[in-house]
């Protein structure tokens, strides 16, 4: 290992800061899955992953972003067989691409809300139906026997809604109709579901007995007398109880303000994984945080202070390793925010030059917090000349660099398809060593 401060570079992986002690929590729980494996073993086990940020953890569809191809990886390496694994975390809405949205149906709706502390929800977005008899609805055609279906995990066992934080548990939230039927488009609502109030936001009642490679429509909608406050449905493929789940909660435009600027999102979106019951999402033992751009900006000056955004990820990190689950915190540096050709390097000149102040916040909290926070800097791998086989970093033929060369930007700061596969490929390594 190589010294950087109070703790360490990791050998195999020298853009990765503190991985030995500070994700042993995580190498742990994935032994507790391998051990739990063997054939006639009564009890099984299952964690959950949390992925939190900005575009660059959501860019392009739900299942070309980086967070969907890892999560593939550790289900399908860890998963005993026969528990093939569900999407997560699904939202309704994605905000900048509506490839990803579920239909929507009837004309009493507001919002979507995106990541804003007056309309919290799960995932960045929040969405509300007028009072209906089930005219109000959302809903999705699940199938896997598409094309790359099981890749997409389409194929569904159980389900539940999960709502936001904003009005729940007041009158006219506490019901709404979850329901699912073999065929493709809206059809007539037939089960209400009720569920108490919990901590802001909260998983409401499993609904089960789907076979895993049946196509589904699921529907959501509001009842006679509640309106609907959601954010999007957990979907589970025999894995409620047991194995890796994965729940991407990024959201496009995000920033710490965002995680941080109002504890009612901070309950909403760790509280309810982080609860430590083995079963149904609650059992998050890695949070892997994917936000810096946003924060540092773009231009002249700063969305964010580096001091701002280190205090914010401080008060993320204080609360979320509080929990029950006792997650431990991966803190990822991206590359800025064009720095693809020569001209756009002129052009953030100003933000280049401050980024290396949101970087050092990230070791500087993994120091803090040294049995619980590791660093996996994938801007250090793209910009320090020893990694041959990826750096220098850019673009165009005046600067050079792998992104450009290997086809792995979209554009100056986001991944393609091709690039968050790459990315997931070096996250997998890295969670994945020293278990097997």
């Amino acid at each position: 290992m190589v010294g950087c401060g109070a703790r360490t570079l990791f050998g195999p992986f020298p853009y990765v800061y503190n991985l030995w002690e500070g994700a042993r929590r995580w190498r742990d729980a994935l032994g507790r899955i391998i051990d739990a494996k063997p054939a006639g073993s009564t009890t099984q086990y299952g964690v959950d992953v949390l992925t939190f940020g900005d575009s660059t953890g959501t860019f392009g569809t739900i299942y070309e972003c980086w967070p969907h191809h890892l999560k593939v990886m550790l289900q399908d390496a860890f998963n005993r067989s026969g528990v093939q694994g569900g999407f997560g975390f699904m939202p309704f809405k994605t905000e900048g691409s509506s490839a990803n949205d579920w239909t929507q149906v009837g004309a009493g709706w507001s919002g979507p809300f995106y990541h804003d502390t007056g309309n919290i929800g799960v995932g960045g977005v929040k969405i509300e139906a007028a009072v209906s008899d089930g005219v109000n609805k959302q809903w999705r055609y699940f199938d896997p026997t598409q094309a790359g279906g099981v890749w997409k995990r389409q194929g569904v066992t159980d389900w539940q809604l999960v709502t936001g934080a904003g009005g729940f548990g007041a009158p006219n939230y506490s019901s709404a109709y979850c329901d699912s039927n073999a065929g493709n488009g809206a059809f007539a609502r037939s089960n209400s579901v009720s569920n108490s109030a919990g901590e802001y936001g909260t998983h409401w009642t499993l609904q089960s007995g789907l076979t895993i490679t049946t196509a589904y429509t699921l529907q959501v909608a509001s009842t006679l007398t509640d309106k609907l406050w959601a954010s999007g449905v957990i979907t589970y493929g025999n894995d409620y109880n047991e194995g890796i789940r994965l729940h991407n909660l990024s959201s496009v435009g995000s920033a710490t303000d965002f995680w941080n600027g109002s504890s009612d999102i901070l309950f909403s979106n760790i509280g309810q994984f982080t609860t430590g019951a083995n079963g149904g999402s609650r059992n998050a033992k890695l949070i892997l945080i994917n936000s810096m751009l946003n924060d540092c900006g773009s231009g002249a000056s700063a969305n964010l202070t580096a001091a701002q955004y280190k205090a914010n990820l401080a008060a993320i990190i204080a609360y979320a390793i509080a929990r029950t689950s006792k997650p431990c915190i991966g803190l990822i540096v991206n590359q800025p925010w064009g720095y693809n050709t020569s001209d756009a390097q002129v052009a953030n000149a100003a933000a280049l030059a401050r980024y290396a102040q949101y970087r050092q916040a990230c070791y500087d909290l993994a120091d803090a917090n040294p049995t619980t926070v590791f660093v996996i800097d994938f801007w250090k791998d793209l910009t320090y000349t020893g990694y041959p086989e990826y750096a220098p970093h850019g673009g165009d033929a005046s600067v050079g660099g792998s992104l450009q060369d290997r086809g792995w930007y979209n554009d100056g700061t986001h991944l393609s398809a091709t690039g968050n596969a790459a990315r997931a490929r070096m996250m997998f390594g890295v969670l994945t060593h020293g278990v097997r």
